[in-house]
């Protein structure tokens, strides 16, 4: 994240009082955890925990205002709430999912949906919960997921799905879990939910300590294998899935590697960079939606072209060795012999996720907290993971 100093900007550029409020809320959040939180480790872990899973609404720009309009809009039944849904094109027509990302909403992908309509086809969208005019002020991936699997199920048959950022790694879980997609655009997402800890600490300045006991609270819930189960591109390893990934290669929210990693791990996917859109430009950049439509039609991605929009499809390079790579004690989880997910269209034979850490008794430690028994098992179920120590040499 960058701070503006350039000098008496806002002097003459008042923001607005919600804005202003926003700020203030930020800049005393990061003092708590910066100054208190070390010292108040468990309180400010728990805080961390609720904030890791807040939403946070932003005004909708005039620009929706117009696909607002032209959508029919209603409601999905969903466990005690709702999700809001929109829809443009035919009622009968193929549809296509647009998935929004974490903090968006459905008509942020309004773009597409002009675009679609006029190649004959529907373009769904909807609010996740806890999004746009879902009720609600929580939620985490797997009910985003769920979201994603009721629309689908509610507003088929579909030839494809879009989703933009945090958007992607859902619809992965989704497929994951049964949701049938004869394409898939992937457009700036992550690779890896590691990378949105990291970003979500680095946003809030919260210290290591404080991260720490956020991620057991998170892990305890869910599973000692959560992030790295939820990785976008652990879950697409090896999918047969038709895809296109779009990335700008100067997007300062999600890398332009993670576009890279994607596609290496996807073996039918397509890489598609832009340039000068960052991370929320490339929703509606006329190019862009072009390459999309083609793609969902006839899998070509010539139209980005055509709109004379910088692309490319690139070769991927070599990924960067990160901060792990001087830790030396680590632990190493592979799926157990017989697993339905060793299939070659889910993670395969060879997938694994590794985690280091500065001291073997500390290594040691979190050894032992993944063979607890979490609280979202169901009676009887077993931990499908084989867990080994690892070490580097010296």
């Amino acid at each position: 994240m960058t701070r503006d100093t350039t000098p008496d900007r806002t002097a003459h550029t008042a923001r607005p009082p919600a804005r202003r409020a926003a700020s203030l809320s930020l800049r005393l959040t990061r003092l708590g955890f910066r100054y208190i939180g070390p010292h108040l480790r468990g309180t400010a872990g728990r805080l961390a925990y609720r904030l890791w899973f807040s939403t946070h609404r932003h005004p909708e720009p005039k620009r929706e205002t117009q696909w607002l309009a032209e959508a029919r809009i209603d409601r999905l039944d969903w466990r005690n709430r709702h999700l809001t849904r929109y829809q443009w094109g035919a009622a009968a027509a193929p549809a296509v999912l647009l998935v929004h990302g974490w903090n968006g909403r459905g008509t942020q992908l309004g773009a597409f949906a002009t675009s679609l309509t006029q190649a004959g086809l529907r373009a769904v969208t909807f609010d996740a919960p806890a999004h746009g005019r879902s009720p609600g002020s929580s939620t985490n991936i797997l009910d985003y997921a769920e979201a994603i699997r009721i629309v689908a199920d509610a507003s088929g048959p579909l030839v494809g799905a879009v989703a933009h950022s945090f958007g992607v790694p859902a619809s992965a879980w989704a497929l994951r879990q049964g949701l049938a997609l004869p394409r898939l655009v992937s457009i700036a997402a992550p690779a890896d939910a590691e990378f949105l800890l990291d970003r979500f600490a680095a946003t809030l300045q919260i210290p290591a300590v404080v991260l720490a006991d956020m991620r057991r609270r998170v892990e305890r819930k869910f599973g000692m294998d959560i992030f790295a189960r939820l990785a976008t591109e652990t879950i697409l390893a090896g999918q047969n899935l038709p895809g296109l990934i779009v990335h700008d290669r100067s997007d300062r929210e999600v890398p332009s590697d993670h576009a890279e990693r994607l596609h290496r791990a996807w073996p039918a996917s397509q890489l598609l960079f832009v340039d000068g859109l960052g991370h929320q430009r490339l929703l509606r950049d006329p190019g862009v939606v072009a390459a999309t439509v083609a793609f969902l039609t006839d899998g070509d991605t010539g139209g980005v072209r055509q709109a004379k929009a910088t692309a490319a499809i690139m070769q991927p390079r070599e990924e960067p060795r990160g901060s792990n790579s001087m830790k030396r004690y680590g632990i190493r989880g592979r799926l157990p012999p017989g697993d339905p997910m060793r299939a070659a269209h889910l993670l395969g034979e060879d997938w694994e996720w590794t985690r280091w850490y500065e001291s073997e008794a500390e290594r040691d430690a979190a050894f032992a907290d993944m063979h607890e028994q979490f609280r979202y098992y169901r009676r009887g179920d077993q931990p499908s993971q084989v867990l080994s120590k690892i070490e580097r040499d010296a």
